[in-house]
């Protein structure tokens, strides 16, 4: 796998699904707010977890996760894993609804609803080599601005021991950028500013690399620019 320079993201808020590559599993849940509770393991093999006999799927509890966060989940190649909101959920869950885990397994994408309603997921996320590609499915999608937002700031941050929180205003446009796909160029970027270009239609991540060394050449781009001691953010 290609070294990323890079953060491409976008969002679908039809489907409330999310396909980036370049960000980690550990940012992601360093990013988001609301945390999973426990993780039904559908692809990948964490060290530390439990094994559910009937569904023949590993499952992680919540005493077990900040653990299993430090893991490293590149090696595990394919990684996938569902949200739910207690062990005895998992009894309820039906065959039709196993046959769905597996298909979003197996083909990575979901058959009929990313939600299940016994087990009150709010995530289903699948990778592969870890930041290579992921797609995440989320109850709530614009909170996944909260993980742009700690993605950016911690690439921005450098010595620095604090950096400015996103304003509503930068939230709201990056979101709509999201729509139609963007990427952030960290090679291009310093401990100020970082280069940001639209990026549509992408069909594989591979693609990426060729069109980013493109635009390099040939687009200005916009950047987004933070101004630490006035503690402002803008883009120009």
């Amino acid at each position: 796998m290609r070294n990323t320079s890079f953060y491409y993201l976008k969002l679908n808020a039809d489907t409330n699904n999310i396909i980036s590559s370049g960000l980690s599993f550990n940012e992601f849940v360093n990013g988001i707010i609301d945390k999973p509770t426990n993780m039904l393991i559908l692809s990948g093999h964490p060290k530390e977890c439990h094994w559910h006999d009937d569904l023949h799927l590993d499952y992680i509890t919540n005493d077990q996760l900040d653990s299993f966060y430090n893991e490293k989940v590149y090696d595990y190649g394919d990684f996938c894993w569902v949200d739910f909101d207690n062990v005895e959920s998992l009894n309820s869950i039906t065959k039709t609804q196993l046959a769905e885990l597996l298909y979003l397994n197996h083909k990575q994408e979901v058959m009929n609803t990313f939600q299940f309603d016994n087990l009150k997921n709010k995530y289903v996320y699948i990778a592969h080599d870890d930041k290579h590609w992921v797609s995440i499915y989320m109850k709530n999608i614009k909170s996944y601005m909260h993980v742009v937002e700690h993605k950016l700031i911690t690439e921005l941050k450098g010595r620095r021991k604090s950096i400015a929180p996103f304003p509503t205003e930068i939230i709201d446009k990056l979101y709509n950028l999201s729509l139609e796909g963007l990427i952030f160029d960290f090679e291009k970027s310093s401990d100020s500013f970082v280069t940001v270009y639209p990026m549509k239609d992408v069909d594989i991540i591979d693609d990426i690399h060729k069109k980013l060394d493109r635009m390099r050449g040939t687009h200005r781009g916009i950047n987004l620019w933070c101004t630490p001691r006035k503690r402002i953010w803008n883009f120009e």
